[in-house]
């Protein structure tokens, strides 16, 4: 059958299990792909992912994605420091937002927070299309920590220059 309209997507969605110290060897590897480096800047803070308690989406034997997160302050803030995924439109994202909305709220957390870069416009549409609301733009964050981490690339998607870190955040 030629592809059309009449062909069945079939879809996967992936399985989210808990991040374990057997992910961990992977988590950096893949970290280090998406972001330079495990070890994260997030609002003008820098925050190392390797301990944190997170999870991990698999599709098969493979895992496609991770989300780590941290309690910031009991009863009032969690911070989602890391969300990556193998690729986009998959569900791979929402699966991981799902299981960090509901870790926080199991935390106690009233608040759930996350920083971007400016030219993560992928990102920015996954978290306002369910629910995030941006509260804060820190000007030239990125800047900063590129002098801290120069491995950091200057333009990021779409050939924006990285700049600036935009703040998200979900009321639970």
């Amino acid at each position: 059958m030629a592809s059309g309209v009449n062909e069945k997507k079939v879809c996967v969605p992936p399985v989210v299990c808990g991040v374990t110290e057997a992910d961990r060897d992977w988590q950096r590897e893949f970290l280090t792909e998406h972001f330079a480096s495990p070890t994260i800047s997030s609002r003008r803070a820098w925050i190392d992912t390797m301990g944190l308690p997170g999870f991990v989406a698999w599709r098969g034997n493979e895992r496609v994605g991770i989300v780590l997160h941290t309690v910031m302050r009991a009863g009032a803030e969690c911070e989602l420091v890391a969300l990556a995924s193998a690729g986009s439109g998959g569900g791979v994202g929402s699966a991981l937002l799902a299981s960090v909305t509901e870790s926080a709220r199991a935390a106690g957390c009233s608040r759930l927070v996350l920083t971007t870069t400016n030219d993560n416009l992928d990102a920015m549409r996954l978290y306002q299309r369910r629910g995030w609301r941006m509260v804060k733009i820190y000007p030239g964050a990125m800047d900063e920590a590129r002098r801290e981490m120069p491995a950091m690339p200057l333009v990021g998607a779409y050939g924006i220059a990285m700049r600036d870190d935009v703040e998200f955040e979900l009321v639970l």
